[in-house]
């Protein structure tokens, strides 16, 4: 993909303004900001959240509740948590459906 394709805030971003694109790459604490998560939510049809584990996090429950995404896609080595509130990964993105081993 082209570099003048993908758009995001946050990380490779910092210090410019955000920019919308085919992909966008999104840090959650800039999509705390509303005024980002506004420009990003009504325009995303799939939504990737890598280290899911951590969308029970308060600051990640508030950008995930507000992406009205078609599709959410959560991925990570491991999904559990030592507080038990896994449950809420799972009421944001569903159950697991593929687990793969590290020999995969």
């Amino acid at each position: 993909m082209p570099k003048n394709e993908i758009g995001g805030v946050g990380g490779m971003f910092s210090g410019k303004k955000r920019k919308f694109g085919k992909l966008n790459l999104c840090l959650y604490h800039s999509l705390s900001n509303p005024e980002h998560l506004k420009f990003f939510s009504n325009r995303v049809g799939v939504f990737v959240f890598d280290e899911v584990q951590k969308a029970p996090i308060e600051a990640c429950r508030a950008v995930v509740d507000k992406m009205p995404a078609k599709y959410r896609i959560g991925m990570s080595a491991e999904v559990k948590r030592k507080d038990r509130k896994e449950f809420l990964t799972m009421d944001s993105f569903g159950e697991v459906i593929k687990r793969f081993e590290e020999k995969d």
